[in-house]
């Protein structure tokens, strides 16, 4: 198959939602996104790294699973739900390639095991975490299905791009009209072993060219996740469920390197969770 390679365009902006520190990509009719910050602009930055915060009022930890006091990450939680038009609908994410159908979903359902969510219906809140992990939102055709991705190298590997996908065109026909990237490790830090590698070459040869080797290492590789995410994206458009004109962005913000704004589970495995939140309008 024959892929015209199209490189995604940087695209970022700050914002503050309500005095919360966001960061966002281009608008875009019919959708509503942002990424949260390690900042939770309730008080002032006791330090100059994200990871310490996620444990004090200035951060803005939203996991739960992070090892900070519940009622703190708790706070935060109901700090977000405040500033938008529904209940978040939070999953279960376990590096997989599961995509769950968030149109049924009411309050009080337990949390379903995907890394994925989708939906047709108007402000319902998509939401993914991410410490370094791709959050990718994409928009169906005619803003009438959305899409929220957790994308780490296992899910990327799995699929967890072209089962969303699949899943929305099975909810609404017509091509992805719109991607964006948000805040993740980037091509210059993120290293990964030979055996990863192997795998993505394995499942295509094309994407050998995201992989550099490390210097003075034989067996140490970095990675570039958003060419690979890219990569699928434009593959997708050659076959008709990514539209030929989509535009692809991505944030061009490392969350490894800008340790003030950022979680990063790299470079502190003691750190919180970011939120990629998306509905539609």
């Amino acid at each position: 198959m024959s892929v015209l390679q199209q490189t995604p365009k940087p695209f970022a902006v700050y914002d503050e939602l309500q005095t919360l520190p966001i960061i966002s990509g281009p608008t875009f009719p019919g959708l509503n996104y942002f990424t949260t910050t390690a900042k939770s602009g309730r008080k002032d930055v006791t330090s100059t790294s994200g990871d310490e915060d996620a444990f004090t009022e200035a951060g803005f930890n939203l996991g739960l699973s992070t090892g900070a006091e519940s009622s703190l990450v708790l706070a935060n939680r109901a700090h977000l739900r405040s500033r938008l038009p529904s209940e978040p609908v939070w999953i279960s994410q376990v590096h997989g390639s599961s995509v769950f159908d968030a149109d049924n979903w009411q309050v009080g359902d337990d949390l379903a095991i995907a890394d994925a969510s989708i939906t047709t219906k108007i402000g319902r809140t998509l939401v993914v975490q991410t410490a370094d992990c791709m959050p990718i939102v994409l928009l169906g055709a005619d803003a009438k299905v959305l899409g929220v991705v957790h994308a780490g190298w296992r899910s990327l590997l799995l699929g967890v791009i072209e089962n969303t996908i699949e899943a929305m065109l099975n909810k609404y026909a017509g091509a992805i009209c719109y991607a964006w990237i948000g805040p993740s490790i980037g091509a210059a830090v993120f290293e990964v072993g030979a055996e990863v590698r192997a795998a993505f070459i394995e499942s295509n040869p094309a994407y050998e060219r995201f992989f550099t080797i490390k210097k003075d290492h034989t067996d140490k590789y970095l990675a570039n996740l958003v060419a690979i995410a890219n990569h699928k994206l434009c593959r997708l458009k050659v076959v008709g469920k990514v539209d030929e004109n989509c535009q692809i962005y991505f944030s061009g913000l490392c969350s490894y390197s800008l340790a003030d704004w950022f979680y990063s589970y790299r470079r502190n495995p003691n750190t919180g969770r970011l939120a990629t939140v998306a509905y539609l309008k």
